[in-house]
């Protein structure tokens, strides 16, 4: 599912978008972003569970995200593929990875799982 899910970002932030939509809504794409980089997290989280202490696991999960996502704006700045890098789709992605971060923490801790 992790491959799928990093294949189907690439594939997204690679290609022109405009050419598949019409539907304009204002700052729609952080939504987007914020979306990919909080269902990236979370499964690069549940990958690396097998392996890893709690706070490492999110620690390790958080940093592997956010670097892809920085990844894909550097290359969207160099590939000739009509589409720009932005700072605030990187906090976008940022916000989207602590997001995960929290709800992961959180829910478990609220619906008392044991580990």
């Amino acid at each position: 599912m992790l491959f799928l899910w990093l294949v189907f970002i690439t594939i997204t932030s690679l290609i022109k978008v405009n050419k598949f939509t019409s539907v304009t809504i204002p700052h729609l794409d952080k939504g987007v972003h914020f979306f990919f980089y909080f269902v990236l997290t979370y499964l690069l989280f549940l990958v690396i569970s097998f392996t890893e202490r709690e706070n490492s696991k999110w620690n390790f999960a958080i940093v592997l995200a956010m670097l892809y996502g920085i990844i894909i704006e550097v290359l969207q700045g160099v590939l000739p593929i009509e589409r720009s890098p932005q700072f605030s789709d990187v906090v976008a992605n940022a916000f989207g990875c602590f997001a995960a971060w929290f709800v992961g923490i959180r829910i478990p801790k609220r619906l008392n799982f044991k580990k």
